[in-house]
């Protein structure tokens, strides 16, 4: 790459981020750095994880560019694990017991919309 060439050529180090803006494509989110030491600048200075960022950066991409756009996937996502764990219990349950009829009630379980 033409990157990793001004490194060796006049000490320029860079990284790359590339990541999906849709879901029309299934596409990995792809991480390159000139060096190892452009490679460990985030984690070592900032302690996070650039596969982290990656997924963020992905997330925050497809939603538009909006931090509200990611906020209402995550809570369709907690919502929808909420419901399927319901099910499952449920499910559990009546092949426990088949003569008696479950329900489960959540305290302070609101959904905003």
């Amino acid at each position: 790459m033409q990157l990793t060439g001004l490194d060796a050529r006049v000490g320029i180090r860079a990284m790359l981020f590339l990541v999906r803006a849709s879901n029309e494509y299934n596409q990995v989110p792809l991480f390159y750095a000139t060096d190892a030491p452009a490679a460990e600048f985030i984690p070592k200075v900032y302690g996070l994880d650039v596969h982290d960022i990656m997924t963020k950066f992905e997330g925050y991409s497809i939603a538009g560019g909006t931090l509200a756009g990611m906020a209402t996937s995550y809570r369709e996502k907690v919502l929808a694990a909420k419901k399927e764990i319901s099910n499952k219990l449920n499910i559990q349950l009546r092949e426990y017991n088949p003569q008696l009829c479950y329900s489960l009630l959540y305290l302070r379980f609101q959904t905003t919309r």
